[in-house]
Formats: structure tokens, sequence, C-alpha cells
């Protein structure tokens, strides 16, 4: 795949893994406006305020650029009285992608490299990350592929040191397509699959619907139209449930191509067109020029040349506005094209030149070999045959070395492997050689002293055959005592599970007895009724397998040093939300210094708090109060979650935490739930060597305490 293919590709894909969706209702055609934004900011103070206006930079950074670029210098004065070295590297962060969006690729590093600095100053693996990110994307559009793949890998490289999944699959889909504007298409797919398989298992559908739109275009350039083609349907459908608009706009420009490749310029040219209107609105003008491009083919293709010519000067303006060498390459070789269908050569050299001078700047083997080839055919209808030849065996030549290239690279790389291989068979041959060596010293040596170690050997061995019966019978009797342990934990989730089961199944028993024999009136409420009773059954046995994981010492922690108060800061953001979302209101107080860090798993201890918070919501009487807070108790961290009422009696505290336990009131089980959440947590919490405890909250209701030791 060459790089004019993949340059309609790579945008999307750095962008779209680090920006949030649009909010529902934002769409391209009522986009919000700067007193809109305002409004919202209406009453809020302090870090609060601070943390909105940097999520409205992440939000308008692709689509309202310059809205984006007024809240930066807004979060900006905010950072003077409220400084924040992490918050303080998002908005140079969101600041470097909006350049990018406005094509000043100037500003868009400096920005970046800002953002990158204060991300290592406060030793954050996410902030470098998401910068890398950027310069890579940068670096891309500058031409320069090799600096683009270095950062690519370092960003994945601090994603996965900072345990961040998402930016993880970001880098990973990135080096893909890295690799294959460098037309090494099998290390691309195999970056993709990993890429895609990430994003659907931590449930990113927009990271996964970049990628199912990448791999649609890998399947279209191998000539597969009907595999590419639900891929592209399977994009375009979910970022319009996000309501994103530069996201829209790229996918029906790459589904429009597509469609020019199936020769259906009816379905195509409608999908140019929609997409030309939605990056002139956005004022993407890198975008609008291939958009502008792909038109122009369309035209060509329907045997309009001068329609087409008029679309490529549109696009060549363009081009040329923002400097973009790539695109002049592309937009001149479509012109020369075009100009040779008219038989006006003279026009067509024109163009065919500055496509071939622009390919040798871009240092673009492949463009050269295209240029090449086209000013062959001008000059052979000129029948300047000298010079048809000349562009000819260049073109042979370019192609032939792109192709040795290839076999060179395949065939080094399997002799790396060969010589690998080969090297570490001839250690493993050398190391047995010298235990050989060792061992026929020793028999020598005890061949030689056996007259005098003989009798203390005797003995030895009496010692030794006694002290391995003593620690056989230990074993015996630890394995015995292990066996009978594991039965009774058995026993224990065969008869948790029955007991669980029962019910539910009973249930579904009765109403499938009771379709059974056309009882019932309202037949899909009855199957969504069923429905509902298998999800909770198969909720019911996640809990079970996950609680059976810790009784027999399975369940595996991911142990990271973090930073408490960044931590905390940064899921409370997230369950803020939720919980004013379900209406009711949220106390927050993190007492935490910024130099204290703490060793857990990041992942379970959050599923810890919310679950706490999940149970908060389901069982506190609304409206209502919800709260955590966070303080340093004997060298512990304390993380306290609490609400309203109703509480729990005194006398029932102690056992809430039982597995199937259930409160007889109206903190009860009929807001559904296994049964199983708190002895989840208490396990995970139990596996840091922490401890966790109920008690009476302040604000009427439960309060559920966690203790976690701080890293020595």
């Amino acid at each position: 795949m060459s790089k004019p293919n993949i340059i309609l590709l790579i945008f999307i894909s750095l962008s779209i893994f680090i920006s949030p969706p649009a909010q529902s209702g934002q769409t391209a055609q009522e986009p919000k406006t700067i007193e809109s934004y305002d409004k919202e900011l209406e009453g809020l103070e302090g870090r609060e305020l601070l943390i909105k206006v940097r999520n409205i930079t992440s939000k308008t950074k692709q689509n309202s650029p310059d809205i984006a670029l007024h809240y930066f210098n807004v979060g900006l004065r905010l950072l003077e009285s409220l400084p924040d070295d992490k918050i303080k590297s998002d908005f140079y962060h969101n600041a470097a992608w909006t350049y990018i969006t406005k094509s000043d690729f100037d500003k868009a590093e400096k920005h970046a490299k800002i953002s990158f600095n204060l991300g290592q100053k406060i030793n954050n693996n996410v902030n470098m990350a998401n910068a890398s990110t950027a310069l890579g994307g940068i670096y891309y559009y500058r031409g320069d592929t090799g600096q683009a793949l270095n950062y690519f890998k370092k960003s994945r490289n601090f994603s996965k040191l900072a345990n961040d999944h998402t930016n993880e699959a970001a880098a990973i889909h990135n080096i893909a397509l890295i690799y294959q504007t460098l037309g090494d298409s099998n290390t691309a797919i195999e970056y993709m699959k990993q890429s895609r398989d990430l994003s659907i298992k931590m449930e990113q559908w927009k990271g996964a619907a970049v990628t199912d739109m990448n791999i649609a275009e890998v399947y279209l350039i191998l000539g597969n139209f009907d595999k590419a083609l639900p891929y592209y349907e399977s994009s375009l459908k979910t970022h319009e449930k996000l309501d994103d608009t530069w996201n829209i706009a790229k996918v029906k420009s790459m589904l429009g191509l597509a469609y020019v490749k199936n020769k259906n310029l009816t379905l195509a040219q409608k999908n140019i067109q929609e997409s030309i209107a939605m990056f002139t609105q956005i004022g993407d003008k890198l975008q609008l020029t291939e958009v502008i491009r792909a038109n122009g083919s369309i035209y060509l293709k329907q045997e309009q040349p001068l329609k087409a010519i008029d679309e490529f000067h549109q696009a060549l303006s363009i081009a040329e506005e923002i400097e973009s060498e790539l695109a002049i390459q592309r937009v001149t070789h479509n012109l020369a094209n075009a100009y040779l269908k008219l038989n006006d050569l003279d026009n067509a050299l024109k163009y065919s030149n500055i496509a071939l001078k622009t390919a040798e700047s871009t240092e673009n083997e492949v463009a050269k070999r295209d240029a090449e080839s086209i000013a062959s055919k001008i000059y052979a209808k000129k029948n300047d045959f000298k010079n048809a030849y000349k562009h000819l065996n260049n073109y042979k030549t370019l192609n032939l070395a792109i192709v040795e290239k290839d076999i060179t690279e395949k065939n080094q790389l399997a002799e790396n492997r060969f010589q690998s291989a080969k090297k570490e068979k001839q250690i493993e041959l050398l190391t047995k050689d010298n235990q050989l060596k060792a061992l026929e010293i020793d028999r020598q040596t005890y061949e030689r002293n056996a007259w005098i170690s003989g009798l203390a050997l005797l003995v030895f061995v009496a010692f030794f055959f006694i002290y391995r019966q003593t620690e056989k019978r230990k074993l015996i009797v630890e394995r015995a005592n292990l066996m009978a342990e594991l039965v009774e934990r058995k026993n224990q989730l065969l008869a948790d599970v029955s007991h669980e089961l029962r019910t539910p199944l009973t249930v579904l028993q009765l109403k499938v007895e009771a379709l059974q024999h056309n009882l019932v009136e309202d037949v899909n409420a009855s199957y969504e009724s069923l429905m509902a009773k298998i999800d909770d059954i198969n909720r019911l046995i996640s809990d079970i397998y996950q609680l059976a994981q810790s009784d027999i010492g399975a369940l595996k922690l991911d142990l990271t040093s973090n930073n408490c108060e960044l931590t905390l800061s940064d899921w409370t953001d997230e369950l803020s939300s939720l919980v004013e979302t379900k209406g009711f209101e949220w106390h927050q107080k993190i007492q935490l210094p910024n130099s204290v860090t703490a060793k857990f798993d990041k992942a379970k201890i959050k599923q810890v708090v919310s679950n706490l918070i999940d149970n908060s919501i389901a069982y506190t009487d609304s409206p209502g109060k919800i709260g955590l807070s966070s303080n340093i108790v004997n060298n512990h961290l304390e993380i306290v979650i609490e609400d309203s009422s109703p509480g729990v009696e005194k006398n029932e505290m102690p056992r809430i935490f039982e597995r199937l336990y259930r409160v007889e009131s109206s903190r009860s089980r009929a807001t559904g739930g296994s049964g199983l959440g708190l002895s989840i947590c208490k396990s995970i919490v139990e596996a840091h060597k922490g401890i966790i405890f109920p008690s009476a909250s302040e604000l009427g209701g439960l309060a559920i305490t966690i203790q976690l030791p701080l890293q020595a």
C-alpha cells in the first residue's frame, strides 16, 4: 500500500482513540458555540471549572478547532492560580491536535513537545503516550515516516507502562498503518488484528470502528470489495451513533472511493460530495484536498475530463496553501492523467514533472515509479521516443528495485531468524558440553577420594533416607489436608450455586411451561422476562467464578506503583458524573499529598470502588447523597464510600460481606444483583493485604472503609 492511500487513514486513527465522543445531540448541522459552552460553565469554580474547560478542548479539537483554542487559552489562565502539571499537559496535547486539524504542523509540534515535557516532569506515562502519538502524526504529515514510527512505538511503550489499554490499542493501530505505508502488509495486518482485539476486549467501539475502516481499506486494495463493504458500513454506523462529524465525513469519503473501485459511480459521488460538505464546514483543508481530488477522479471515470480538471485545480490550490507536498504530488499526478486523456500533452507533461519532483523530494519510491510511468506515456504520444524510453527505463528500474527490496528484506528477516536460532542452539550445546566436562571432573575427584569419604557418604545416605521419609510423610499429610480443604470449598461452591440458581431456574421453567401451553397473553413480554432472568444467571455465574478464583488462590493481580492523589482524582471525575446522572448529590474530599504512592492493581481496586458506588446508587433513597473521601491513616491509604439513608442495622454490619447474605430491610436485594458483590470486594482488598469494613455513615446511611498499605 502506497503512502498516497494511507494518508486517508492515518489522521483518524491518531485522534480517534484519545478524543472523547461528541455529546449526544451535537451534530455537524448544529455545532455548539462559545456562548453555549460558557453557559455550561456558569456556577463552576476551582478545579471543577478547570476540568470542565479541559474536557471542552477535548471535544472540540477536531470539529471546532477555533473554539478549542479559545478554551485552551482560558485553561492556561486558570492554571496560573490552580497549578496542575497533568491537566496542563492535557491542555497542550489537545492544542497540538487542534493545530494538526488546522494543518499548522510547526505549532502542533511545539505544543506536543510541551505536553510531553510536562508528562515527563511528573512521570505520567499516559500524558507522555498521548504526546508521542501527536508527534507521530505530525512527522507523518511532514513525510518523515521513520520518525513517525519511532514516536508511535514510544507511545505503545508508555501506554504499557501505564497499563493504559486504550492508548496501547491506538499505538498498535498507528504502527500498523505506518507499516502499511511502507508496503509491509503482513506486519501491518498483524498489528491491526492486535489493535482490534484489544479495542473489542475493552468495549472501545470507536477504536474498533477505526480498525474496521482500515481493514476494509486493505481488503479494497486487495480487490475484495465484498469483504470491504461490511467493514465500512460498520464503521460509519458507529460514528453516526457517536455524532462524530469528522469521522463520519472520513468514512463517507473512503466509502465513496470504494464504490469507485466497484464501478458504482452514482453511490461513489453521493458519498464523496457529502464528505466535501462536512470537511468544508469543519475547515480541515488537508482532508478537503483529498475528497475534492476524489470527486475529480469520479468525473474522469464518467468521461467528463474538463469537470475533473476543475476539481483537481481546486484541490491543488488548497494543497499549495497548506504546503503539503504529499497532497501536491497526488493532485499533480491526477492532473497529468486528466490532461493526457484530453490529449493536452504540454499540460500533461507540466504536471507530470511536478508530480515527479515532489515524489523525489518526499523520497516516495512508489510515487516516483508511478510518475515515471505516466511521463513515459506522455513522451510516447509526443513521439519523443528517446525520452519515453528513458522514463520507461526509470520506471522499470524503480519497480525492480522495489520488488528486490521487498525480497531482500524478507530474506534478511529469515536469515536473522535462522542465525538467532543457530546461536541459541550453539549456546545450548556448549552449555551441555561444559556440564559433561564438569561431571567428568567430579567423577574423577570422587574416585580419588572415595576411600576417605566412603564412611561419611554412608552416614550421609542414611541420614538423607531418614530425612526423605520424614519429609515424605509431611508432604502426604499436607496434601491430604489440602485435598480436604479443596473438597470443602467445592461443596460450599456447589451449595452456593444450587441455592442461587434454584429460584431463577424455577421461574424460567414456569414461564417456559406457560409459553408451551399458550397461557401467556403477551408473548414478547414473556420472552423479554426470560432474557432478563438468563442475564441474572449469567451475572451470578460470573460472580461465583471470581469468588472461586479467590478461594483457590488463583486471583491474579497486576501490581503497579500508583500516585494516590492523581489516581483517585481521575476516578472521581468519572464517578461523579455517574452519580449525578442518577439523580444523587455527589460529595468528595480527597486530602492526599501529591507524593504519596501505593502499589495495587489499578483495575481491580477501581472495580471495588465502582462496585461500592453502584451499591450506593442502587440502595440509597432518591434524592440522596453519595460521597467519597480519602486520607492517610497509619501508613495506609484510606478510601471511604458512604451514602444517605437507609442504613444497615448495627448487628447486621459484620455479616454484609458474607456471600449470599441478605439484609432484611430496605437495603435488600429488591434492586437486583447476585448477592456476591461485597464478597468480591472483600476478596480483592484482602488479596492486596488490605482491610475493608462497614460502619454507620454521617450522611445517614452506610459507610464502607477500605485501607490499603502504602508503598515503602
